[in-house]
């Protein structure tokens, strides 16, 4: 797309008639002996109308001297060696050299950039430099001329005002109800200004291109915001003032030169013995186009900072704010609001993790203890599905071992125990259950009294034929009848007799 083609697309056209301002030229000689002649100086040449066309991607100016986006303002006897065209950020760069084998090398940069619709910054920045036999001639040249618009071709022209109509009487209108003035802040007394608490200075960032210049704005104010007279200095960071290509002055004015290659620089602001940095960015055109693009808006836009002055301090440290930002401090407080609350639930989640864990191990212990109470009860209904009806005429090895019949009391022996499972009377000496093996509690004191006679043995006098075969402890070696299943002494369980 033409320039034409894209300033109708987007942008109002350059093209129309320009008021030039004066050319002015800044020298600075390295070196020069009388040979080369007279010692060149700066100067200012007055401006004048120009006519500014649009011709492809390039502009065209007709006035006080002919000149193209495409070529240098001091052409001389240098010619163009490349050349770029930005349209889309309406800025053109070319660079021009003297001729190979020429003495009298010149190295020429032109910045040609479009600010806005209505400005046109040229910058131009040439080095020159001739050896003679007597010596050597050296000096850099920085030119420099702004072109503000007259009027814009094809602007339509101001229509004619209609004719005055007669005045006719109209109604009076009803007076509407004004809202009360909204209340203004009270007026800061700076008759007696107080000492100096704040260094105010804008932009704290600034991109640059090659050929640009702006101001630094700087300003000392009290704990009331009273400005002070005292004025700030400026001047490059040490780490940056061997960078020739950017030059500031007194008043912090902040220049590039056109053949500036990309580049980081600082810029010290100080005032009330403490200081304030500015960073500067200087990049290509096609990254500046790029940063535009991908931006979507002014890649060049400046941002504010204010630089704190500690009253009292001696340490020289310098705090920074964003005095268009007043959230900044909230937002700060924000985060460490949310620093802290993700502490708390790191903390929480470590509490619920420690409870599940003892949780987990109180159910692990309770499930055990509910398997053993079941074994348990397992092992007592089997011992009671299997526990022998005993009989009056039964009678164990074991003296005094009596079983008492289901749903009757047990046979109380004196100074025995009861199986507090199957509810068998047991001798003194037993420690468990011959029916079920279970653990005997202490025998009861014997009440005072004559005692009874034991049960006469049943079996006594049985045939050996008709006795049941017995069972026997393979701990002990104690004899029991067939119907007992566990040792009276040890709780072991009984084997049949052969």
């Amino acid at each position: 797309m033409s320039l034409a083609q894209h300033a109708h697309a987007q942008q109002a056209t350059l093209a129309g008639s320009w008021s030039a301002g004066p050319l002015i030229e800044n020298v600075t000689v390295s070196s020069w002996v009388d040979e080369c002649g007279p010692k060149p100086k700066s100067s200012s040449s007055p401006g004048g109308g120009y006519k500014i066309s649009v011709s492809g991607d390039e502009l065209v100016f007709s006035g006080g001297k002919s000149f193209r986006t495409d070529q240098c303002w001091d052409m001389g006897l240098a010619r163009r060696v490349s050349h770029s065209a930005t349209p889309s950020i309406r800025w053109w760069k070319t660079r021009c050299e003297s001729p190979p084998g020429d003495p009298r090398k010149a190295a020429i940069t032109t910045v040609v950039r479009a600010i806005d619709d209505d400005t046109i910054v040229l910058s131009e920045s040439a080095h020159y430099s001739s050896t003679l036999a007597a010596g050597s001639c050296s000096a850099t040249v920085e030119r420099s001329r702004t072109f503000k618009i007259v009027s814009r071709e094809g602007a339509a022209a101001p229509a004619p005002s209609p004719t005055t109509p007669v005045p006719t009487a109209a109604p009076t209108p009803t007076p509407k109800p004004t809202a009360p003035p909204a209340p203004t802040a009270p007026a800061i007394d700076c008759s007696a200004p107080g000492d100096p608490a704040t260094l105010e200075v804008r932009p704290r960032k600034k991109l640059l291109r090659p050929g640009d210049a702006f101001d630094l704005k700087a300003r000392i104010l009290d704990p009331k915001g009273c400005e002070l007279p005292s004025k700030p200095t400026y001047r490059l960071a040490p780490e940056s003032s061997s960078i020739a290509t950017i030059s500031i002055d007194a008043a912090g004015h902040v220049k590039v030169a056109a053949d500036a290659e990309p580049v980081s620089a600082s810029v010290v602001v100080e005032a009330a013995g403490k200081s304030a940095r500015v960073q500067l960015e200087v990049v290509s055109d096609k990254a500046y186009a790029d940063l535009l693009a991908a931006g979507g808006g002014d890649a060049g836009a400046d941002e504010g900072s204010v630089a704190i002055v500690i009253t009292g301090s001696g340490a020289g440290e310098t705090i920074v704010r964003d005095p268009e930002k007043p959230q900044e401090g909230r937002r700060r407080f924000g985060l460490l609001a949310v620093a802290g609350g993700a502490g708390s639930l790191l903390a929480l989640a470590a509490v619920v993790l420690w409870r599940r864990a003892n949780a987990k191990a109180a159910a692990e212990e309770a499930r055990r203890a509910a398997e053993r109470a079941e074994r348990k009860a397992e092992k007592e209904r089997r011992a009671a599905a299997t526990a022998p009806v005993a009989s009056p005429a039964a009678a164990a090895p074991d003296a005094g071992t009596t079983t008492a019949a289901p749903g009757a009391a047990p046979a109380a022996v004196p100074g025995g125990r009861i199986c507090p499972v199957c509810r068998s009377s047991l001798p003194p000496h037993a420690e468990f259950c011959p029916n079920d093996g279970t653990r005997l509690p202490p025998a009861p004191r014997p009440i005072a009294g004559p005692a009874p006679a034991p049960p006469p043995p049943a079996q006594a006098h049985a045939p050996a034929a008709q006795r049941p075969r017995g069972r026997i402890c393979p701990m002990c070696g104690t004899r029991y009848e067939a119907e007992a299943a566990f040792c009276s002494k040890d709780g072991a369980s009984l084997v049949p007799l052969n």
